[in-house]
């Protein structure tokens, strides 16, 4: 039997898919035939052909490692044709009737299970256990990427394309090995690197990851970042802030719009409003003269600790300190509405650029 499979973890991909080979035999009437065969694939984890009452079903399988949540996002596309079934150790009843709703197949090996299709006609449901046997396995797995060492490691995969490993990517990056660690093991949960056979982590679609990224992370809530007003404007306030001598990095349309500056490019919006991180938050208050505004403020200024060495940092523009193209456009997409546009157009512009890893 041959086995086509993207995912290869500790809890074993082979093994859930054949255990749930085994179940579908156990369906069906005693006195008819029931065939299970596995075809390979470079769309699905597995493609299991079921021929099962004189009818035959493709099932389209994607083998998720760690309990399913109601928020699990399929690689497949909706207009997928055949049955589109998730695997998994555990899928919960909240997770079990989203993925029925979307029209999604599941099974789990405590014997929670659903096949569903149209043509041919397939309903099976079996219940199984309504708590996870193995609950602490889920413990160890980041859940999100809404942390600030995860969006530095985001930025460091985007900025350059990839890694050769989580210890490199960490180490570039400037944080814990584990928090790489965690942040890849997420990633490659939702399928944004390519296939090396356990090479070089390789970014698939920056942008897709970009927009990932956003949904969960964003520059006002993750850095808790202060809304303020100047009696002198937001251009002064910045050039008091670059006269202060206070570590900063611009991002937000402002810095959008220096990068495109850099770019010899003219940027798509004019910045009314200014976002500022730095690693001294009394200070930049003081020197630049600003009262806080939580309402109405147009100045943001969020307090970083990525400006220490061997991390994140800036770059220098002129006499500007800009963050990183890739954090400005993450910053912009988990805003809203112009802000969010914005973000998306500087990525696109990212990726075609001469120097870029994507280009």
């Amino acid at each position: 039997m041959f086995h086509f499979v993207r995912n290869d973890t500790l809890y074993g991909t082979n093994d859930l898919i054949d255990r749930f080979m085994s179940s579908l035999r156990e369906f069906g009437p005693a006195d008819t035939l029931n065939q299970v065969s596995l075809e390979s694939t470079p769309t699905a984890d597995a493609i299991i052909t079921w021929r099962v009452a004189g009818r035959t079903f493709s099932l389209f399988v994607e083998a998720k490692v760690f309990p399913v949540e109601p928020t699990f996002q399929t690689r497949r596309p909706d207009t997928a044709d055949g049955v589109r079934v998730v695997v998994s150790p555990f899928v919960s009843r909240a997770a079990q009737e989203q993925l029925a709703r979307r029209g999604l197949s599941y099974w789990d090996p405590t014997g929670n299970m659903l096949l569903q299709n149209t043509d041919p006609f397939l309903w099976i449901q079996t219940r199984g256990s309504t708590k996870n046997p193995q609950p602490e396995k889920k413990s160890t797995a980041l859940q999100s990427l809404k942390g600030r060492s995860a969006s530095e490691v985001v930025v460091r995969l985007l900025t350059d394309g990839g890694a050769g490993t989580a210890r490199d990517l960490a180490q570039k990056a400037g944080v814990g090995v584990g928090t790489a660690s965690r942040v890849v093991s997420l990633l490659r949960e939702e399928n944004f690197f390519e296939a090396t056979g356990g090479g070089p982590l390789v970014v698939t679609d920056p942008i897709r990851l970009a927009r990932r990224w956003a949904e969960d992370y964003s520059f006002e809530r993750t850095y808790r970042a202060k809304r303020y007003f100047s009696v002198l404007g937001t251009d002064q306030a910045l050039e008091q802030t670059k006269r202060s001598g206070v570590t900063y990095a611009l991002t937000g349309l402002a810095g959008l719009a220096l990068d495109y500056q850099a770019q010899s490019q003219v940027a798509p919006l004019p910045a009314s409003d200014l976002w500022l991180y730095t690693d001294d938050l009394a200070r930049v208050e003081r020197e630049a003269d600003l009262v806080p505004d939580a309402t109405n403020g147009t100045i943001l200024v969020a307090e970083a600790d990525f400006f220490a060495p061997g991390r994140e940092r800036y770059r220098a523009i002129g006499d500007t300190s800009a963050a990183w193209p890739w954090r400005i456009a993450g910053d912009l997409l988990s805003a809203s509405g112009r802000y969010a546009q914005a973000g998306l157009d500087l990525a696109h512009d990212l990726v075609s650029r001469p120097m870029s890893p994507y280009a």
